[in-house]
């Protein structure tokens, strides 16, 4: 007979784990124009200006915390914002990305395998950029 609480704990470890495995996943996948089987930071840098033109409903040409929505915290905004306008230009929203993508590259290589993603900032990564 099964032990319903370790079932349960089982299951709702996967259920952490998984979409976490599947993110990185689909960020790679998304992302890997080259296919190359990791993503490269021009690649990164192409996905953050088309998130953001994406997110740029009134074509301000800025970001606003409301824009931006979850995919930064208030303290990640507020460092992604030097100038304090309240909002992120396209540069800044980029430099974030770019901030992330260093940040990942554990092997410093200039690429972010599925493993890189799977880190803190490989994580926030892909959040920021998710579709």
């Amino acid at each position: 007979m099964f032990d319903r609480r370790k079932l349960l704990a089982v299951a709702l470890g996967a259920a952490v784990i998984l979409p976490q495995v599947a993110m990185a996943g689909d960020l790679l996948e998304d992302l890997d124009k080259d296919h190359s089987g990791s993503l490269d930071l021009n690649e990164v840098k192409k996905a953050a200006a088309a998130v953001f033109d994406k997110l740029d409903k009134d074509h301000g040409g800025t970001l606003d915390r409301k824009e931006i929505g979850s995919r930064l915290s208030e303290a990640d905004f507020k460092a992604a914002d030097p100038d304090h306008s309240g909002t992120l230009s396209k540069d800044e929203f980029v430099a974030v990305a770019v901030k992330l993508f260093n940040t990942a590259d554990s092997g410093h290589d200039g690429s972010l395998s599925k493993d890189d993603l799977k880190t803190p900032a490989g994580k926030a990564l892909a959040k920021l950029l998710e579709d």
